[in-house]
């Protein structure tokens, strides 16, 4: 949000009649006002995708085993 602070200042100090709106890409989907964040499909798309290549790798080694970490806020580690 720090950007569209600046932009926000600059449009203030040039004094232009423009509106500036900042809009928030979260991976951990917990902002409070939208149903889905920008980022957010993205990682779970990554982890999918993680998810499926792990399974195949682990599956292609006798007694194989795939393990795939996840960050995020509420992850435990």
């Amino acid at each position: 949000m720090r950007g569209a602070v600046k932009i926000s200042d600059e449009i203030h100090r040039r004094k232009l009649n423009i509106a500036a709106i900042g809009i928030p890409k979260r991976v951990d989907n917990d902002t409070g006002i939208i149903d889905r964040s920008f980022g957010f499909q993205g990682a779970v798309e990554l982890a999918q995708q993680a998810s499926h290549a792990d399974h195949i790798e682990a599956e292609s080694a006798a007694n194989g085993i795939g393990l795939v970490r996840l960050m995020g806020r509420s992850t435990v580690t």
